[in-house]
């Protein structure tokens, strides 16, 4: 069996993994992101994890996901807001000289959708978009069973679509960004703005998450129904401008927000039937993701899959 290693690298955490080509994980770690340490000297860490991961089996190939912007062909991190001191890395030689394999590098969002289209719900389609709607908002797609790159890479980026041009500040810089409406972040942020102006709510003495208000959606709390339909509303703005522009088979959702199941994607498919009015909706499946846990890493083994292929 060729064995493959996947590392997803977060502002964090860095997790690492080795699996094959049918994304099985056949064994895993995580190493935190220590801010006092330099690039280098993390990634001789994860160097030296994965061959411990490894005991003494070979690896044909590594996929890295990383946030971007990047620069695929030359193997280099450009900028990383989360990662202080990264800027201008040529991570994929340092880690094909210290590993003596082959090595490819991807956004992590574009590599997440790879992870869907090959592992996970994005089985048996051709063309596909992948939204994780979490902390922020980020998708990949693929197009004729291929990753749409577009400029340096930077194809896919959903979650900065203007929704509202004079909508709530991104932290792109713009305004009204599907991300600045319909992250899990921006929709913590109108129930927290709601409870300060003296809206009554369950919510009141609670941390304020997307889990807390889906639950205070289920008990019934009028305020926490209104800001999940307000949210449900910007979610259906911004995926019915994805479908009018590329009619997918499928678009898989994934990342936090997607885990409260029929709550999201019962109400999120009826609103687009209001909005999606020239692209055959019953043709288009929009369904949670499948590997909402290991979304990053099992996309950074289904980047590695182009290392052999």
């Amino acid at each position: 069996m060729t064995l493959l290693c996947g590392i997803d690298i977060g502002g964090t955490k860095i997790a690492i993994g080795l699996g094959d080509r049918e994304g099985n994980i056949l064994a895993q770690d995580r190493i935190l992101v220590d801010p006092d340490k330099s690039a280098q000297e993390l990634l001789a860490e994860v160097s030296l994890r994965l061959g411990e991961l490894a005991s003494g089996r070979s690896f044909s190939g590594v996929g890295v996901g990383v946030p971007g912007p990047l620069d695929t062909e030359a193997g280099l991190i450009l900028n990383a807001v989360n990662l202080p001191g990264w800027a201008d890395l040529p991570i994929r030689d340092i880690l094909q000289d210290s590993l003596k394999v082959p090595v490819l590098i991807e956004n992590d969002a574009n590599a997440a959708a790879m992870g869907e289209f090959l592992f996970g719900a994005g089985r048996g389609v051709r063309d596909m978009v992948y939204v994780t709607v979490s902390t922020g908002i980020g998708g990949g797609v693929i197009t004729d069973g291929k990753l749409l790159r577009g400029v340096r890479g930077s194809a896919g980026e959903v979650g900065h679509m203007t929704i509202l041009p004079d909508g709530p500040l991104c932290n792109c810089g713009n305004h009204g960004c599907f991300e600045a409406l319909a992250s899990g972040t921006a929709i913590a942020r109108r129930a927290r703005e709601g409870l300060e102006k003296g809206e009554k709510s369950s919510l009141r003495g609670q941390k304020i998450s997307t889990f807390s208000i889906s639950n205070a959606v289920r008990a019934g709390d009028p305020f926490a129904r209104r800001i999940w339909e307000e949210s449900i509303f910007y979610l259906a703005c911004g995926i019915g401008n994805i479908i009018a522009v590329l009619a997918p088979q499928r678009i898989v959702i994934g990342g936090g927000v997607a885990n409260v199941g029929d709550l999201l994607f019962l109400p999120l498919r009826e609103e687009l039937k209001k909005r999606v009015c020239v692209a055959p909706l019953e043709k288009i499946e929009v369904v949670p993701a499948k590997n909402v846990n290991d979304a990053g890493l099992l996309g950074a083994l289904a980047v590695a899959c182009g290392v052999s292929s």
